[in-house]
């Protein structure tokens, strides 16, 4: 048994607006991201989230993941959790590459 939605609940649904700055109020500039992998036998991924101090408190939001179907030849439960390993090291590598351009820091201390 499924969810079904048509289209007219889709219309009164409106527009979903997701909010993305996540340094509006950064006060320190220790930003930590965390990383995430697992591997079942159908498909492995990663999820990067991003940790940072501001004002009231601290936030962490997600930031970037990525899902991989496993290919139809066998492979092990290991291996497969090591290739999601792969993906979440490229990345938090591409996820710190994007933040040092947006910050124009030239170090970002970033705890991984």
């Amino acid at each position: 048994m499924g969810l079904t939605i048509g289209r007219s609940e889709l219309k009164e649904a409106g527009v979903i607006s997701i909010d993305r700055c996540y340094f509006q109020k950064m006060r320190s500039g220790l930003i930590e991201l965390h990383a995430f992998s697992d591997a079942s036998e159908c498909a492995y991924g990663a999820c990067v989230y991003i940790l940072y101090e501001h004002e009231s408190g601290t936030s962490c939001c997600l930031v970037a993941s990525k899902t991989t179907v496993v290919p139809v030849s066998k492979h092990s439960i290991p291996r497969l959790e090591l290739l999601g390993c792969l993906i979440s090291v490229r990345l938090v590598e591409s996820v710190r590459k994007v933040l040092q351009d947006v910050l124009n820091r030239p170090f970002l201390q970033l705890l991984v």
